[in-house]
């Protein structure tokens, strides 16, 4: 999976449209609000923390938080909530205040 996330980044670094932004951002929240082993927003965190050091909180103050204002469709709005609330009282790095402080 790491593999794939750094193409990703690379496509949303290198040749950014806000159609690809749309749908890495859906993506980003429905990978954060599922429930199966492997997958959340702890998950996801350590998945972009293996890539580079920070970057989590970087896309989340950067990207996901003001993309989310913009989420339309009421399916992608559910999951977007489900995902930001997972994220705050789910994720054992915000809950356990590790990176708390880096967040907000």
């Amino acid at each position: 999976m790491k593999h794939v996330l750094v193409l990703l980044l690379t496509r949303l670094q290198n040749h950014k449209t806000d159609k690809f932004k749309k749908g890495f951002v859906n993506f980003s929240y429905y990978y954060m609000a599922l429930e199966k082993e492997g997958t959340g927003p702890d998950a996801y965190w350590d998945l972009y923390e293996t890539v580079q050091a920070g970057l989590f909180v970087t896309f989340l103050k950067s990207i996901w938080l003001t993309e989310a204002q913009k989420v339309s469709g009421r399916i992608e709005r559910k999951t977007c909530a489900v995902a930001l609330i997972r994220l705050l009282t789910g994720c054992k790095k915000v809950t356990e205040g590790t990176n708390f402080d880096a967040v907000w």
